[in-house]
């Protein structure tokens, strides 16, 4: 009987060390930290779409142009494709910029009138959002977990007869940013 006991007081002590606050954590603080990610996960986007230097931008019609991005979800319940504008610049539309330094034209950029949309196509492995507009962005794919899937995308920029013509040695530019994430 006294073995259970010296058992059960060892156990005990086990938990109240293991349920204690750390040094770094005071008695009714939340923590915080890194979380190991299992080796036999694996969610990633392994390919996306190269940049398009001679998208048409026509006046009067929709302009679009596209490529493929190669998702892998291994080990997830499910995962999550969103699109978004990388600069607050931009504002999801396409700005004017200096083609030979690379930089945004400062201090007021041309911007197209229209927002740039961008699309993912459906396939039996995944399910589409419609078209997603940059100014918001959001979520335009999303499926479960699969050992790789090719999805199209496909990028559209309406632009107006009113929308200014770039100068020599400008154009416009935006930079699309794909994110994924497990669901």
């Amino acid at each position: 009987m006294t073995k259970w006991k010296t058992v059960l007081a060892f156990t005990f002590i086990f938990l109240a060390i293991l349920l204690s606050p750390t040094s770094a954590q005071a008695p009714g603080e939340t923590a915080s930290g890194e979380m190991p990610i299992p080796s036999d996960i694996l969610i990633s986007i392994s390919s996306v779409p190269d940049g398009i230097s001679d998208f048409p931008l026509i006046p009067g019609q929709d302009n679009t142009d596209g490529g493929d991005i190669e998702i892998i979800a291994i080990g997830v319940p499910g995962w999550s494709l969103t699109v978004s504008d990388e600069s607050s610049t931009t504002g999801g539309k396409m700005t004017e910029y200096n083609t030979t330094t690379g930089g945004y034209i400062s201090p007021n950029p041309d911007q197209l009138q229209a927002y740039m949309g961008v699309t993912a196509t459906d396939s039996l492995l995944y399910f589409t959002n419609p078209c997603v507009t940059l100014d918001a962005g959001g979520e335009i794919a999303y499926g479960p977990p699969i050992s790789a899937a090719i999805i199209p995308i496909t990028f559209n920029q309406t632009v107006s007869w009113s929308d200014p013509v770039s100068e020599t040695d400008r154009g416009y530019k935006i930079v699309v940013t794909f994110t994924i994430a497990s669901t």
